[in-house]
Parts: C-alpha cells; structure tokens; sequence
C-alpha cells in the first residue's frame, strides 16, 4: 500500500474504507433479480506519493479481485477475476488546481472506484456511466 492522502495511521483500514464507501455507491442504484454478496480483495493499492503529485504525476496503480456470490445459498455466481482500476494522477499545476477545485486525489479515486466496480457488475447492455464517475 502506497497512499498519502490520509493522516498518519493505520493504511490498510485507510484503504479498507475506500474500497467499502466505493462499494457502497456502486451498489447503492443496482437492483438485480437476485441477492448476491460481492467479495473484494485488494491486491495492489498504490497511489502516487506527494513529490510525483506536486512534479510529474503518475498512475495510481489499483488492482483487486471481485467475485460475486448468491446472497442465500453462498454459491458461486462469478469467479473471482483481478480488476485494473489504475487511474491517471494528476500532476503538477494540474494537481494544485484540482484539490483547490476539491478534486483531490481521494476524492477523484472514490468516484473512479466506485465507477469500475458499478460497471464490473452491470452487464455491458445495461451499463450507463455514472454521474459520480471521474473522466
């Protein structure tokens, strides 16, 4: 784990609450015909450091696993499979002009996270990006 956003602490519950507030409104508008568990393992979560941040930028490097499960029965519906939600940082003025406009990087992977994971779980007919996603 590579992260700088928050205070000093403890970054893997840091990174634990990213990933679950993204579930959580990815989730929030999907109303499938069926109850099912999503079971997220993060495997790489690293996010530019301050000197990148305010010089060159970089790709905050994001990588998990996501499988889906029947919510009564436990079975399994999708297989886990490892999901690239890397992100292009921003970099130099263009980072100083974001978190002034309130775009931090924080804030820009919470919408980001949360995009990738609603579309890994719509299927491609129904998906319309959200309004929260980060272009």
């Amino acid at each position: 784990i590579v992260w700088r956003e928050d205070s000093p602490g403890d970054r893997h519950l840091q990174v634990l609450h990213i990933m679950q507030d993204a579930a959580a409104r990815a989730t929030g508008g999907l109303n499938g015909w069926q109850d099912v568990h999503v079971a997220i393992e993060v495997k790489r979560f690293h996010s530019v450091t301050e000197k990148a941040l305010y010089t060159i930028g970089g790709v905050h490097s994001i990588q998990f696993l996501l499988a889906v499960y029947d919510a009564r029965t436990g079975e399994v519906i999708e297989e886990p499979r490892l999901v690239d939600a890397s992100l292009v940082a921003n970099g130099g003025r263009d980072a100083v002009r974001a978190k002034w406009t309130g775009r931090t990087p924080k804030v820009r992977l919470h919408d980001h996270l949360a995009g990738v994971i609603q579309r890994e779980l719509t299927p491609p007919y129904l998906y319309q990006a959200p309004s929260f996603a980060d272009r």
